[in-house]
């Protein structure tokens, strides 16, 4: 009897961008996109969204735990709401910096080089929340909720 698939299949990553909402009492709608334009798309922010953002080291042993992400809205300004949930730091020159602003005018840091747990929501106005974490040790990671 031959096994049903006898030849080895190629290996394939993709990223998969996922958001929710709940628009109903007791009804929570969530979309996965794993299409070329689903990060483009990821990265809009508009009000009442919520997500999460957190290393891809968390779903992969093999991928750095290093992020940059930046959720802009040029034309519209609203107020961005975010907490860090876990950060994991574990060498001396690692560090997460959450940053909200618009062009032209200072924005809204947070810095962290230190592991920290829920240190409370930040809330800030803006056209752009960019989230940076920038380690390198495999035992190092971060979630940031928004």
């Amino acid at each position: 009897m031959t096994p049903f698939n006898t030849r080895p299949q190629p290996k394939t990553t993709k990223k998969i961008y996922c958001w929710g909402r709940q628009p109903y009492h007791g009804v929570f709608l969530i979309r996965i996109d794993a299409d070329k334009d689903a990060e483009t798309n990821w990265l809009k922010p508009f009000s009442g969204r919520k997500g999460v953002i957190f290393s891809p080291s968390l779903w992969s042993v093999e991928s750095s735990p290093a992020f940059d992400y930046k959720l802009e809205s040029p034309d519209n300004p609203m107020t961005f709401n975010f907490n860090l949930q876990s950060v994991i730091i574990t060498q001396p020159n690692e560090q997460i910096k959450v940053q909200i602003g618009s062009p032209g005018a200072n924005p809204f840091n947070t810095v962290f080089n230190k592991t920290v747990s829920n240190p409370g929501v930040r809330v800030a106005n803006g056209t752009f929340m960019e989230a940076t974490f920038n380690a390198t040790s495999s035992q190092s990671s971060a979630i940031v909720i928004f």
